[in-house]
């Protein structure tokens, strides 16, 4: 068995001829720069710690926009403040460098004929003289911790930057570049910065159809405006892709100051939902120009079909509009007095046709640091769908009339001294929204005697997702189709229209990164009542007598159960269920009645099922518990174990999920102080989960079953210093590199996806 020292000797004699490395920077490299190749690089090294809101000192890589933007000593996550920010979204919020500049962004490029360099090829040169050991972890006071001080140096403060910070250069933390990726980026550097801007050709039967759909959008008639502005609402977050299009590229939909046919003039605001600054506006597509990581695209597929089902699905009713929505905050934060004129049976079926990409807006998109939103959530949970047909939202024409008044959300914006008056009011509204509720319920002759099994929602069409399963990894989270992992989790949702809709306007329209700290507890506490109401709904298809002890095992704690009991008083339906049981454990019971109807795409995720035979031994590592197999607990919470052929090609990877437990999740912070260890469990599935990689494992497929051993012996911080030496890939390890092209390619190939993953959040193990 090779060990990290003997691969890196065969590492350097390999360097050369690596796939990735060659593609961009042959033998043959002469004095002209290669735009191209210098975008490759930049992506595939400097885009994956510089890609979304957090990226270190605002300095997004995502586009040659993001280098001519430069980088800002504020930072996009500020816990602390008081007043909102002006958004900076790149593309949005200015076009121009001067009024980068006027926003407080410092250049890090000279562009043109300059001797300067810049501060990106200074900090791209301080790597040269950083002394970090090959292949060994990161001294133990290396500022990794993403809340770190940045120094954010402006081109007047580069030289001091460089006697204080010499272990600081670029890439921070990592290996550095291979030789041939530097020298191209430095003579880049040298003859002025070449933009790398790469043309978005449209082909003529593209435009045909976006114009199809931009004319759908902005056709005339209140009934199609009003429907036009519900879908923009729901997708102005997401990637919009043609299939038609050969080699599928994004698009957004937005708002602009121009028609169809003309040049997009956006008009930028701060939230979908936010007054237009102009009279009259226009819904158009365009491309998106950027680089995409993984955490920032998630994909809704355009088609005449797709046109076609969504005309018949709006139209499928008889209703017309009688009060086209404006732009108060009333309506803002109460979507269903905004879109009350469209039947709720319509605006379900929309977002349950695409349960997973909406349920992915909460999940992913710009937000890329969401820890205090995220604790609302626990650390691996199913998600199902209350059926339309039981859903007293959609199935009583009465029911959202009368309890419109407390579906309302917190303000979008809310100054520090409105936060104890607006909580407390939400408090109330919601306490009398879980009374109406409960009271319906209890009334319906449909529901009176409780939920049946088809109660959960199982799809209308074969390929619909009807479950999911979501991961959360500290400050980020994953969504996946299906019901996945070897055993179920603690917990579980279900999701009705009201809940579904106060979810996605709560944290995706009326949310701004940029509010203040007011605003943004507001959003977390007004989702625990969210995720309170979706528990008990998944509670109510129990047995009554088991509620009360299931809830009181997620709530452990008297303040968690304090919160529960009195302020959410009314969590449970105190219906009976019309479920049968046969078994004494009725929560896994009811989970594996639901996995057997659970559609088959998200199971197709089992190692133990997928993988080649002589691999499965990794199923092994799944289903375990911190407990009793200590090694659970010394891992990293989101894994990448990378299979090699004996010529260190990949040839699988799986995804190695370490599941936190808590007492409660009832609290914004102290989160470690309700951490439970021992209770922590693992998951593992074949591909490679999450947008943000902890770490890699690579071990040869002939060494699996030692590899997995190993792992499985880990007790100490002493072995696991000896099986991360033996089959880990460290920050500083030149194979890191290698390694991350490696594992894009095989996504490239095996699951068409060509976002990239960040590694801003790889540890030092």
């Amino acid at each position: 068995m090779k060990s990290n020292t003997e691969r890196l000797g065969k590492f350097t004699q390999k360097l050369l001829i690596s796939i990735s490395i060659v593609f961009y920077c042959t033998a043959s490299y002469s004095q002209t720069v290669d735009a191209e190749r210098v975008q490759t690089i930049i992506e595939n090294r400097c885009t994956v710690c510089h890609g979304c809101y957090d990226a270190p000192c605002q300095l997004k890589l995502t586009a040659y926009e993001g280098l001519l933007r430069g980088a800002s000593k504020t930072q996009v996550y500020t816990p602390k403040r008081i007043i909102a920010e002006r958004p900076t979204r790149l593309f949005i919020d200015a076009q121009t460098e001067k009024q980068w500049r006027e926003l407080g962004f410092e250049s890090v490029i000279e562009t043109g004929s300059s001797s300067k360099l810049g501060t990106l090829a200074q900090m791209l040169d301080l790597k040269e003289e950083t002394t970090l050991v090959p292949g060994q972890p990161l001294p133990a006071d290396f500022p990794l911790d993403l809340n770190r001080d940045m120094a954010c140096p402006a081109p007047s403060e580069m030289d001091k930057f460089v006697r204080e910070h010499r272990q600081y250069g670029m890439p921070y933390g990592m290996a550095a570049l291979p030789e041939l990726e530097s020298s191209l980026l430095k003579r880049w550097a040298e003859t002025g910065y070449l933009d790398f801007t790469v043309e978005f050709p449209v082909t003529d039967s593209l435009l045909t159809e976006i114009s199809e759909w931009e004319n759908y959008f902005n056709s005339a008639g209140n009934k199609r405006a009003l429907i036009s502005r519900y879908i923009y609402e729901h997708l102005f977050l997401g990637q919009l892709q043609f299939k038609s299009d050969e080699h599928p590229r994004n698009f957004r939909l937005l708002r602009s100051a121009t028609p169809s046919g003309t040049e997009v003039v956006e008009i930028p605001t701060t939230h979908p939902n936010d007054a237009p600054t102009v009279v009259e506006f226009y819904y158009r597509i365009v491309p998106v120009t950027e680089t995409m990581l993984d955490k920032t695209q998630f994909v809704y597929e355009l088609s005449p079909d797709r046109l076609r089902d969504i005309n018949e699905l709006f139209y499928s009713e008889d209703w017309s509009p009688t009060n086209f929505p404006g732009y108060s905050n009333e309506e803002a934060i109460n979507p269903f007095l905004a879109f009350r004129d469209i039947p709720s049976r319509i605006r379900y079926q929309f977002m349950l046709d695409d349960a997973d990409f909406f349920i992915s807006n909460f999940i992913k998109g710009p937000v890329c640091r969401g820890q205090v939103a995220l604790n609302v959530i626990p650390d691996y949970f199913f998600v199902g769908f209350l059926s339309p047909d039981f859903d007293l939202s959609i199935a009583d024409p009465n029911y959202l009339v009368e309890g419109m008044a407390s579906l309302g959300l917190p303000s979008k914006e809310t100054d520090i001294g409105d936060f104890l008056q607006i909580w407390l009011d939400r408090l109330q509204t919601h306490q009398e929204y879980l009374d109406f509720r409960d009271s319906a319920y209890r009334k319906n002759p449909k529901t009176a005697s409780g939920f049946p099994l088809d109660a959960i929602w199982s799809g209308t069409k074969p390929n619909d997702i009807n479950f999911l399963t979501v991961f959360r990894h500290f400050d980020s989270a994953t969504v996946v189709a299906g019901l996945v992992g070897g055993e179920a989790p603690k917990s579980a949702w279900i999701i009705d229209y009201p809940i579904f809709e106060r979810i996605y306007y709560d944290l995706v329209v009326n949310f701004n990164v940029f509010g203040n700290v007011s605003h943004q507890v507001l959003t977390r506490l007004y989702m625990d009542y969210l995720r309170m109401e979706s528990e008990g709904l998944f509670l109510s298809f129990l047995p009554p007598e088991t509620r009360q002890p299931l809830l009181e095992d997620w709530y452990r704690g008297m303040t968690a159960q304090v919160k529960v009991f009195w302020a959410h008083s009314n969590l449970l339906f105190d219906n009976p269920t019309q479920v049968e049981y046969l078994t004494d454990s009725p929560r896994e019971e009811l989970l594996t009645l639901l996995k057997q109807r659970a559609v088959a795409k998200g199971d197709n995720l089992s190692v133990a099922v997928l993988m080649p035979v002589n691999h499965r031994r990794l199923a092994d590592l799944d289903s375990r518990i911190a407990g009793s197999e200590p090694w659970v607990g010394w891992m990293p919470e989101l894994n990448y174990i990378v299979i090699t052929d004996n010529d260190d090609n990949v040839i699988d990877i799986a995804s190695l999920i370490r599941n936190k437990a808590h007492t409660n999740i009832s609290f914004i912070f102290g989160e470690e102080d309700r951490r439970v260890p021992t209770e922590d469990t693992s998951t593992l599935v074949l591909g490679t989960l999450g947008s943000y990689p902890n770490f890699f494992f690579s071990v040869s497929e002939s060494k699996i079953g030692t590899f997995v051993e190993s792992m499985r012996s880990i007790n100490s911080k002493t072995a696991m210093n000896t099986f991360v030496e033996q089959y880990g890939v460290r920050r500083t390890d030149p194979r890191i590199w290698t390694t991350l092209d490696a594992i894009h390619e095989w996504r490239r190939e095996h699951i068409g996806n060509k976002a990239l993953l960040d590694i801003s959040r790889y540890e030092n193990l």
